[in-house]
């Protein structure tokens, strides 16, 4: 029959635990005490993401272990017999609650880089957890992305959920399902975060206004990993704005895409989510319902976005007519928040993208047939200057090719 020893625990104020060197003892052998104390426990914690918030369970695995039930010890002592028996250094006493911060990840073929970008976020055994749905890859991207998961903290909250290809709406939307944490974190598989992100996040997001709905993190855009090198933690600005089309008016240097927004879980829910019709300008088709204000972080750089391939979405010329067409009929329908003539120069904005898209991807002819359709559109004022110039795009590729990007036909 297995027994176990009692041991002096520090007092409950002290920060951290320290081995006893004569632990006094009532039954056994400690060091089979602790190696069953670990088999039972780290089990149960693992499972649940976080000890101190699940001690009852952890008190009920000590009194399985044991001959007879710990009366002596309060729960509180257990935890932190728990964290000798496990090698943690500080322990906190107090019930942890459900996450801040829930990551939501989608992943489809991205085995080459989903390790790099798992093993960036830093994330610890509290306050976080991450939520990651593969969307039916084809390549290794599942076992690629679960050796990066072992090898994160014992103690950190993560999931991942397998589905068929459904598309990036419907793998986010079901990763926001399962998601517990009061802010929801949009995280692209093949892009990165600094070590620094999220603790700003933490800071951010413990003092925003309650009216704040939607957050913006500051990106920047990179091919190799070496043009990040001068990139350094600074003192968070931030600023607010009454809606999406007031933020993208204000800062027009700040990329608006999932792969850089946080939004409020309750919001995201209310709203029903990303539109799963949508592959391509769904994000925005969201942003704009958004009712209440929006808040974009201007510093510290938080996330490295990767600068897109010629495999992306956003090179799927026929989702990104569709995208656009969508924003333009859910706007007459009234569907999306601010001034009208916001929402206006912003779709203008969007149709510009769409026509320099198709230019670039090699499918002129709906470039043209799209710039034509849309003339009365892109006379606002925020794109009249396009009047002009997206016709010429073949012309102007010749002269300034990186600015203009222009194919005959699709690669």
């Amino acid at each position: 029959m297995l027994h176990a020893c009692r041991l002096k625990i520090p007092s409950c104020h002290r920060p951290s635990c320290h081995v006893p060197r004569q632990p006094e003892r009532l039954w056994g052998d400690a060091a089979s005490a602790k190696a069953v104390f670990c088999k039972e426990t780290g089990r149960i914690a693992a499972r649940e993401g976080g000890f101190v918030s699940r001690a009852k369970q952890i008190v009920a695995a000590m009194q399985k272990m044991a001959a007879r039930p710990c009366r002596r010890v309060t729960w509180v002592r257990q935890v932190k017999l728990l964290a000798f028996a496990l090698g943690n250094r500080k322990v906190e006493t107090r019930a942890m609650s459900e996450p801040m911060i829930s990551i939501i990840m989608p992943l489809y073929n991205r085995g080459w880089c989903v390790a790099d970008c798992i093993e960036s976020i830093g994330l610890g055994p509290a306050g976080a957890e991450l939520i990651i749905v593969d969307d039916g890859s084809k390549d290794d991207s599942i076992p690629r992305a679960k050796q990066a998961l072992a090898r994160l903290n014992q103690f950190a909250k993560v999931t991942l959920i397998e589905q068929g290809n459904a598309g990036p709406s419907t793998a986010r939307n079901r990763a926001a399902a399962a998601a517990k944490g009061e802010w929801l974190v949009f995280l692209d598989s093949d892009d990165l975060w600094f070590p620094w992100t999220l603790p700003t996040l933490f800071q951010i997001f413990s003092s925003v206004p309650s009216e704040v709905d939607l957050v913006f993190l500051q990106g920047r855009n990179f091919a190799e990993t070496s043009e990040l090198g001068g990139i350094l933690p600074v003192d968070a600005i931030t600023q607010a704005h009454p809606s999406f089309v007031d933020a993208v008016r204000a800062v027009p240097a700040m990329r608006y895409g999932a792969c850089n927004a946080a939004i409020r879980r309750a919001v995201f829910a209310r709203l029903g989510g990303f539109a799963a019709e949508l592959r391509c300008m769904e994000d925005t088709d969201l942003f704009l319902r958004v009712p209440d204000a929006v808040m974009t972080i201007a510093a510290p750089v938080l996330a490295a976005l990767r600068r897109s391939g010629h495999e992306s979405l956003s090179g799927n010329v026929k989702e990104v007519i569709k995208g656009f067409h969508w924003l333009v009929t859910k706007a007459a329908e009234g569907r999306y928040v601010g001034r009208p003539e916001a929402i206006r120069s912003f779709l203008a904005g969007s149709c510009a993208y769409s026509i320099r898209t198709a230019f670039a991807a090699g499918y002129p002819a709906q470039a043209y047939r799209m710039y034509l359709r849309n003339m009365r559109l892109l006379a606002n004022s925020r794109t009249r200057k396009h009047l002009v110039r997206l016709p010429l795009t073949p012309l102007l590729h010749a002269l300034k090719p990186a600015a203009y990007p222009y194919r005959r036909r699709p690669s």
